[in-house]
């Protein structure tokens, strides 16, 4: 694993409810054209009902959303594959 560079995003769902907050906001690329620009490592934090937050701001999508986008990503290329990360 030492060997490998997957390209990544930190918080990477912060366009989903943190556009107006500069000081949080790390992406302004939905996760859709993450994927299109070669993103294959995704950084989510999960709340305890699912959703999704960051610096405890409340973004509004769900986990459950980003794996569905990201399964719809996956179906095109299926050979591909991608990492998520959890806090």
């Amino acid at each position: 694993l030492t060997q490998l560079s997957i390209p990544g995003t930190h918080a990477s769902a912060t366009v989903y409810g943190l556009q107006n907050d500069l000081t949080s906001l790390t992406q302004k690329a939905k996760i859709e054209s993450q994927w299109a620009a070669g993103v294959r490592a995704f950084d989510f934090t999960v709340s305890g009902d699912g959703g999704l937050e960051f610096n405890g701001h409340q973004l509004n999508r769900s986990f459950e959303d980003m794996i569905d986008v990201l399964k719809e990503q996956l179906q095109q290329l299926p050979i591909v594959q991608l990492l998520v990360l959890l806090d």
